[in-house]
C-alpha cells in the first residue's frame, strides 16, 4: 500500500538514482575486471616482493633481494657464476624453514567479504518477507519517467505547445495527453492550474480549468485572450506535470497572409489565390505575385526581403499589400515596424521555386541527311517538329546561297512558314519549298535551318543542314560510264553465249567422232574452257556492277526516277539470263575440262541446252533499255551543251557591250568567238537531229515513252528564228558595226534562253512520263494479291481449326499463333494503304470498315483459340476471311477504275478537287460547331444543385450574359459558315458549266438549314431540336463530300510545255496539344469494338477519311 511507501520520491530523483546505480555498477565491474586482468598479465618482479619480505625479518633485510637481483642481472656475465649459485644456496638455507607469508594480513578482505554477504542475505530476506513492497520499489525505479498514483498507477504528460511565446491578446490551445504504464487505464478528467507571471517573478493563481477526456486520455482546452506571461501545469490524481511557460510578445508579427498568383497571360490560366497563411510557392517564369497582410498592430513600414533585396509594400493601417515578380527561384521573409517604432521578429521564411520557361525546340525531320542532294527537283518537301510548353509565336525558315566550303561573307534570308496550330505543344510543320529562283550552281549549296519563336519571345534554331542541287543533265552524265562499260559487257555475253550454242549444236551431230569434233585437241578444250570460264566471269561480274552501281547512286541520292526505273528493268531481265539453269550448265563443262574426259565433255556440251531465242528476246530487251538510257544520256548531253552555248553567249555579249569599237583586234577576236559559238549551235542541231532519229526509230518499236516531238518542234523552232544565220551576221557585224552586232546578240540571247528553257523542260517531262497514278497502282495490285494470299491462308487456318478437338492444347496455341502471323501481315498493308490516304490516294470507309471488321475478328478468333472455344474461333476466322475477300474485290474494282481514268487521260488534281478540299474543311468546321453546341446543350440541361430542366431544354431566362455571349459567338461562326457554304455552291455550278462534272447533293439546301439554326441561335434557344438540326447538317455535308460524281463527260487534254505546276504543302500534324488525334489506322480497326450499328459506322467511317483528306488527322 501507499502507506509502506518511506521516501516517495520524484520522478527526477528516481530517474538520477536509477542512472547513478547502473552507472556505479557498470565502474565498479569495470574496475575489478581491470585490476583482475592486470594481476593475471602483468609480470611479476620477484626482487620487488623480495624487499617486502625483507622489510619485516629483520635476519633477512636484504639478503634475499640481492641474491634475486644477482641471479637475474649478473648471470653469464663477468661475475663467478659459481659464487652466485652459492649465495642463492646459502640464503635459502638460512629462511627455508621460515613461513615468510605470515605478514601478509588478510583482515580487511575477510572483513569486505563479511560485509558484501552480510548485504546479499539482508536483501534476500527482504525480498522473502516484503515481496510486494519492494519489487514495487523497484519497478518504480525502473519506469523513472512516470509519476505513480498511490505508488501503483504510473502516469507521465505529453503538453503541447509546452513553452511557447505568443501574440499578446490572442489565444492559445493546450492539448494534453496522459500516458500509462497500465494498459486500459482510462481518467475521465484532469485539472490544469494556470498563473499569471508578474514582472518580479511572483506567480499568481490565475484559473483552476476541469478539463474532461476527450477519448483514450487526451485532453484539450484554449485559453482564450492572453495578456500577460502564463505559468501552468496539468494535474492529475496528485500528480503534477512540469511547469510551462507562454510568454505574450508585443512586437508587430503576420497574423493573416494571402497570396495571389498572376500567371503570364500566354498561359490563359486563371488567377490562383493560395489557402490562408500560405507563403510557399511554385510559379512559372514570367508569374506575378501579389500579398496581403494583416498584423496585430498598426503599421508604420512593412515590405518583404526577397534574396537579400528589400521591396516595400503600401500601408493601410494593420494592413499592407504589395506584389513581386520574381525571375529567379529563392526565399522571402516579411518586414514589419508598427507605429511605435518597433521591429518584428522570428518571422516565418518561405520559399518561391520559379520554373524556367525553356526556350521552343526545332529539329528538322525531313530530309534526315545533313546534306542532301536534290536530283532536278524545283522544291523540297521539309518536315520541321516545334516543340514548347506555352506554343508558338511564328516559325521561319532561313537559308542562304554558299559557294565551296566558305559562308562567312553570306547573310541568310528568311521565309516566314504559317503555323495553324499556334496553341500546341508539339507540331510537324510541312513546307515544301519552292527553289527555282535560289537553285545552286556548280560548287555552291543551300545552307538552311528552322527558327521557332514561342508566344514568351524565347527562340530555338535547328542544326544547319545543306542542300546541294543536281540538274536532270549532270544526274543522267553520271551514269554514262557505267552504260558504256554494261553495254561492252552484254555484247561479250551474247558472243560468248553463241559460240557455246554452236559448240552444243556440233556435239549433238553423232555422224562425226570426238577426234573429227576436236574434243580430244587439248588445245581445243583450252579454248571451250576460256570461253566458259570468260562467260562466267562476265556474268557474275555484270550482275555485281548493275547491283553495286544501283545501290550506291541510289545511297547518294544520283539517280532520278526515269533512269532508276530503267535500270531496275534492266536488272530484272538480266536475271533470267543470268539463271541458276545456266550457271549449273557451264559447271558440268568445267568439270568435265577438269577431268579432261572428252566423252564427258561431248555429254556437257550436248547438254547444253536453253531457250536461246528466250535469250535473244532478253537481251534485245536488255539493249533496247540500253538505248533508252543512252538516250536520256544523250538528251541531258544536249541539255548541258545548250546551255553552255547560252552562257557563252551571254558572256561573248558582255565582252562586246565593254570593248572599244575602235579595237580592231578585240573586235576581230570577238568575231572568232562568235564563229565558234555558231559552229557548237549547228553541232548541236545535228547532234539533236540524230537524237530524234534515234528516238523515232525506238517509238516505231513501240515505245511511247520516247516521244521525240518537243525535240522536234525545238529544232523547228531553232530552224525557223535561223539563230545561226544571226551568229553569223553578229561575227561579220562585229568587224564593222559594233552597235549592230550588239543588237543582233540581243536577239541571239532571247532566241537561247527561250530554247534552253524548252529543252530543260523537254528533258523534265522526259524523265517524268512515268505518273504518280501508275506507282499508286501498282502499289494496289501488290496490296491486292497480298489480301488475297491472306484469304487463302486464312481458309487454310480454317481447316485446321476444323481438326482440333478440345483436348489438343498444343495445337489450338499454334493456330493461335499462325492467327497472330496473319494478322500483323493484315496490320502491314493497312499501314501501305494508310500512308497512300496520305499521299492523295482515295481510300473508301467500305473498304477501311472491311479491313477493320477483318482485322478485328483475327484478334477475337485468337481469343478464342486461347480459351480452347473451337465454335467461335471458326466463326469468326470465316468472318475474318469474308472480309478479307470484299477488300481484295473493292481493291480490284478501284484499280479497274484507275486504269480507266489513266486510258481517258484523266489526272491529276483539278479545281474540282480543290473544291472538294474547301467542302472538307468546311465540314470539319461544322463538326466543330455541332460539338460545341451539344456540350452547351448538355451544360443547359443541368438546373441548380444539379437537377435537370424540363424536357432538356433551355430558356432565354435560364442564361446568364456570359453564356449568351458564348451562344452569339457560336451562332456568328454558323453565319459566317453558311456564308462561305453560297459561295462554294456557287463554284461548283461555274465548274459545272465548264467541265461537265457534277457535285451530288444539294448545297443551297444544306445553307437555308444552316440560315435557321443561325435564326433559332439568335433567339437563345439550345434546346435538342437545335443539336439535331446541327447533326442533320454534318451528315448530309459528309453525304455530298462523298457521293459519286457524274462521269459521263470527256476531260479534254491539253499540252503545255515547260508548264510549272505548284504544289501545296502537305497539313500539320499535331503531335500534342490542341486538336491532336489518332492516327485514321487505329480508328478503322477499333470501329467493330465501339458497339455501333452498321450505318453509323459507316458515317463515322466516312468523317475520318474527310478529316484524314483535310489534313486533321495525323498518322
Amino acid at each position: 500500500s501507499s502507506d509502506l511507501a518511506i521516501f516517495n520520491f520524484s520522478s527526477q530523483v528516481r530517474k538520477f538514482i536509477y542512472f547513478g546505480y547502473i552507472s556505479l555498477f557498470v565502474i565498479s565491474i569495470l574496475f575489478f575486471t581491470y585490476n583482475l586482468l592486470k594481476n593475471i598479465f602483468s609480470e611479476k618482479n620477484v626482487v620487488k616482493y623480495s624487499l617486502k619480505i625483507g622489510k619485516n625479518y629483520n635476519d633477512i633485510k636484504d639478503r634475499l633481494s640481492n641474491s634475486l637481483f644477482l641471479y637475474e642481472n649478473n648471470l653469464n656475465t663477468s661475475y663467478s657464476n659459481e659464487l652466485i649459485f652459492q649465495n642463492l644456496l646459502v640464503t635459502n638455507n638460512s629462511i627455508k624453514n621460515r613461513d615468510i607469508s605470515s605478514f601478509l594480513n588478510f583482515n580487511f578482505f575477510k572483513s569486505s567479504v563479511y560485509i558484501l554477504i552480510s548485504v546479499l542475505f539482508i536483501n534476500f530476506v527482504s525480498f522473502l518477507f516484503f515481496p510486494s513492497q519492494l519489487n514495487g520499489a523497484f519497478f518504480r525505479y525502473q519506469n523513472f519517467n512516470y509519476s505513480f498514483v498511490n505508488n501503483l498507477f504510473g502516469i507521465s504528460f505529453d503538453v503541447n505547445p509546452g513553452n511557447i511565446e505568443i501574440l499578446k491578446g490572442t489565444g492559445q490551445e493546450i492539448e494534453i495527453k496522459v500516458n500509462t504504464i497500465q494498459q486500459n487505464v482510462l481518467f475521465d478528467e484532469l485539472k490544469l492550474f494556470v498563473y499569471d507571471k508578474t514582472r518580479e517573478g511572483t506567480e499568481i493563481l490565475k484559473d483552476e480549468i476541469v478539463i474532461p477526456s476527450a477519448g483514450n486520455n487526451f485532453f484539450k482546452t484554449t485559453l482564450n485572450e492572453i495578456n500577460n506571461d502564463l505559468v501552468y501545469y496539468a494535474e492529475l490524481e496528485e500528480v503534477k506535470s512540469q511547469k510551462y511557460k507562454i510568454s505574450v510578445s508585443d512586437y508587430p508579427v503576420v497574423k493573416k497572409l494571402f497570396v495571389t498568383i498572376k500567371y503570364p497571360e500566354l498561359y490563359n490560366l486563371p488567377d490562383k489565390k493560395l489557402s490562408e497563411n500560405e507563403g510557399n510557392v511554385n510559379i512559372p517564369e514570367g508569374s506575378s505575385l501579389y500579398f496581403y497582410i494583416e498584423s496585430n498592430k498598426n503599421l508604420k513600414d512593412a515590405g518583404i526581403n526577397f534574396n537579400n533585396n528589400y521591396y516595400s509594400f503600401e500601408i493601410n493601417s494593420n494592413t499592407a499589400t504589395g506584389q513581386l515578380k520574381p525571375d529567379v527561384s529563392g526565399k522571402y521573409t516579411f518586414k514589419l515596424t508598427d507605429v511605435d517604432g518597433s521591429q518584428g521578429k522570428n518571422y516565418n521564411e518561405y520559399d518561391i521555386s520559379v520554373s524556367e520557361n525553356k526556350p521552343p525546340v526545332v529539329i528538322i525531320t525531313q530530309p534526315q541527311e545533313s546534306n542532301y542532294s536534290l536530283k532536278n527537283e524545283n522544291d523540297i518537301l521539309l518536315r520541321a517538329r516545334i516543340s514548347d510548353d506555352l506554343g508558338f509565336m511564328n516559325l521561319k525558315l532561313n537559308y542562304r546561297l554558299v559557294s565551296g566550303n566558305s559562308s562567312a561573307s553570306a547573310k541568310f534570308n528568311s521565309i516566314n512558314i504559317p503555323v495553324i496550330n499556334l496553341n500546341a505543344t508539339s507540331v510537324e510543320v510541312p513546307y515544301l519549298w519552292d527553289l527555282r529562283n535560289i537553285k545552286p550552281g556548280k560548287n555552291q549549296k543551300i545552307e538552311y535551318y528552322f527558327e521557332v519563336t514561342d508566344n514568351s519571345g524565347k527562340t530555338g534554331k535547328s542544326e544547319i543542314k545543306s542542300l546541294s542541287y543536281f540538274s536532270a543533265a549532270e544526274l543522267l552524265k553520271a551514269t554514262e560510264k557505267l552504260t558504256k562499260e554494261l553495254k561492252a559487257d552484254l555484247k561479250s555475253i551474247f558472243e560468248n553465249v553463241q559460240n557455246l550454242s554452236q559448240q552444243s549444236l556440233q556435239s549433238k551431230n553423232y555422224n562425226k567422232t570426238n577426234e573429227e569434233l576436236g574434243l580430244n585437241d587439248p588445245n581445243k578444250q583450252n579454248e571451250i574452257k576460256d570461253k566458259v570460264e570468260n562467260l562466267q566471269q562476265t556474268l557474275n561480274e555484270t550482275q555485281n556492277k548493275i547491283e553495286q552501281s544501283l545501290d550506291e547512286m541510289k545511297k547518294n541520292n544520283m539517280l532520278n526516277d526515269q533512269t532508276l526505273e530503267q535500270y531496275m528493268k534492266m536488272q530484272e531481265l538480266f536475271n533470267k539470263i543470268n539463271t541458276p539453269e545456266l550457271q549449273e550448265m557451264l559447271k558440268k563443262i568445267q568439270d568435265a575440262l577438269k577431268k579432261k574426259n572428252p566423252d564427258e565433255l561431248r555429254d556437257a556440251m550436248k547438254n547444253f541446252n536453253f531457250d536461246e531465242e528466250m535469250f535473244k528476246k532478253n537481251m534485245e530487251k536488255i539493249l533496247d533499255i540500253m538505248k533508252k538510257i543512252e538516250n536520256l544520256q544523250k538528251i541531258g548531253e544536249l541539255t548541258q551543251k545548250l546551255d553552255e552555248i547560252k552562257n557563252r553567249q551571254e558572256e561573248l555579249k558582255k565582252e562586246t557591250e565593254q570593248s572599244n569599237s575602235n579595237d580592231n583586234n578585240k573586235l576581230s577576236e570577238l568575231s572568232e568567238k562568235q564563229k565558234d559559238i555558231k559552229q557548237n549551235t549547228d553541232n548541236f542541231k545535228n547532234d539533236l537531229q540524230d537524237l530524234i532519229d534515234k528516238m523515232n526509230e525506238m517509238k516505231q518499236k513501240g515505245d511511247d515513252d520516247m516521244d521525240p516531238q518537243k525535240f522536234k518542234d525545238l529544232l523547228n523552232k531553232m530552224n525557223n528564228k535561223k539563230t545561226s544565220d544571226k551568229m553569223n551576221k553578229s561575227s561579220e557585224q562585229m568587224k564593222s558595226d559594233k552597235e549592230q552586232s550588239e543588237q543582233t546578240q540581243e536577239d541571239i540571247m532571247n532566241d537561247l534562253n527561250e530554247m534552253n528553257e524548252d529543252m530543260q523542260n523537254a528533258l523534265e517531262n522526259m524523265l517524268n512520263s512515268q505518273n504518280q497514278m501508275n506507282k499508286m497502282m501498282d502499289k494496289l495490285k501488290d496490296i491486292k494479291s497480298n489480301l488475297e494470299n491472306l484469304s487463302k491462308k486464312q481458309n487454310d487456318l480454317i481447316d485446321k481449326t476444323k481438326q482440333l478437338t478440345p483436348e489438343d492444347k498444343n495445337n489450338f496455341s499454334k493456330n493461335k499463333q499462325e492467327q497472330n502471323n496473319l494478322q500483323q501481315d493484315l496490320s502491314k498493308n493497312i499501314d501501305d494503304l494508310m500512308n497512300m490516304s496520305k499521299e492523295g490516294m482515295n481510300i473508301t470507309p467500305e473498304l477501311g470498315k472491311e479491313l477493320g471488321n477483318s482485322y478485328n475478328k483475327m484478334e477475337n478468333s485468337k481469343q478464342n483459340l486461347d480459351k480452347s472455344n473451337k465454335q467461335d474461333a471458326l466463326g469468326n476466322q470465316g468472318k475474318a476471311k469474308e472480309s478479307l475477300d470484299k477488300s481484295a474485290n473493292m481493291l480490284s474494282d478501284m484499280i479497274s477504275k484507275m486504269e480507266q481514268e489513266g486510258k481517258s487521260g484523266k489526272s491529276g488534281k483539278g479545281n474540282m478537287e480543290q473544291l472538294m478540299e474547301q467542302l472538307a474543311n468546311m465540314i470539319a468546321q461544322q463538326q466543330g460547331l455541332a460539338g460545341q453546341m451539344g456540350q452547351f446543350g448538355q451544360q443547359q440541361k443541368q438546373g441548380e444543385n444539379g437537377k435537370e430542366g424540363k424536357d432538356g431544354t433551355g430558356k432565354d431566362g435560364n442564361m446568364s450574359q456570359e453564356q449568351k455571349d458564348q451562344v452569339d459567338k457560336l451562332r456568328m461562326e454558323q453565319q459566317q459558315l453558311a456564308k462561305s457554304l453560297e459561295q462554294l455552291s456557287k463554284e461548283f455550278e461555274e465548274e459545272q458549266k465548264k467541265t461537265g462534272e457534277k457535285l451530288l447533293g444539294n448545297l443551297d439546301e444544306i445553307k437555308k438549314q444552316m440560315e435557321e439554326v443561325v435564326k433559332q441561335m439568335g433567339d437563345y434557344k439550345i434546346d435538342d431540336k437545335l443539336i439535331e438540326k446541327q447533326n442533320k447538317i454534318l451528315s448530309r455535308m459528309l453525304d455530298a463530300q462523298l457521293s459519286q460524281r457524274e462521269k459521263d463527260f470527256e476531260q479534254k487534254r491539253e499540252s503545255k510545255p515547260g508548264e510549272n505546276i505548284t504544289r501545296n504543302s502537305p497539313p500539320e500534324i499535331v503531335l500534342s496539344g490542341p486538336n491532336s488525334f489518332n492516327a485514321l489506322k487505329e480508328e478503322f480497326l477499333k470501329l467493330q469494338k465501339s458497339g455501333f450499328n452498321e450505318d453509323y459506322e459507316i458515317l463515322i467511317a466516312k468523317y475520318l477519311t474527310l478529316l484524314r483528306q483535310s489534313g486533321n488527322i495525323s498518322n
